[in-house]
């Protein structure tokens, strides 16, 4: 066992989704996108985290055919957002694969930071070490991960394995 996946602890999973965290990164795998219980319970790992480290930094994965997020799951992560605007140093949204869904997840995302007003930075990838990448140069974010933002790549592979086959 690595030792990412170690340090890593699984708050749910299913063949659609993982929410974990990892020191004070939240990773949320979407295999497909979330419903507003999905996003709840986003909301009580973020809730929890945040008690128990001092910067959190968010990482949202939605894999290549998780589909667009419908208004409700729209308005219930501007919510999120929005209850987590003083906690959260940077928000990661990773859209694997290409077509129209990044660039509409892109402006959801920019819609959601604006109706939030939210002060933290959100970025928009295509991989998770372009994410990575990203929060490596984000100031506060080396705390988020005890200065190894470098690893969440196997962070990130350790919670995949958790995301149960559907064959």
């Amino acid at each position: 066992m690595t030792a990412e996946a170690q340090d890593l602890q699984v708050v749910s999973s299913s063949e659609t989704h993982c929410i974990a965290t990892w020191h004070g990164v939240l990773i949320a795998l979407w295999r497909k996108v979330p419903d507003l219980g999905r996003i709840d319970e986003v909301q009580k790992a973020l809730s929890q985290l945040v008690r128990q480290v001092d910067s959190v930094c968010v990482l949202v994965v939605m894999e290549q055919g998780a589909g667009i997020p419908s208004s409700q799951a729209r308005n219930g992560a501007a919510d999120l957002m929005r209850s987590s605007r003083d906690s959260v140093v940077g928000w990661a949204v990773v859209i694997e694969g290409g077509g129209i869904l990044r660039p509409t997840i892109r402006s959801v995302a920019v819609a959601a930071k604006l109706v939030a007003r939210i002060k933290f930075p959100v970025q928009i990838c295509a991989t998770v070490n372009e994410a990575t990448s990203w929060l490596e140069n984000l100031p506060g974010a080396e705390a988020c991960a005890d200065s190894h933002v470098d690893h969440l790549p196997g962070a990130v592979a350790a919670a995949r394995t958790h995301l149960t086959s559907t064959a």
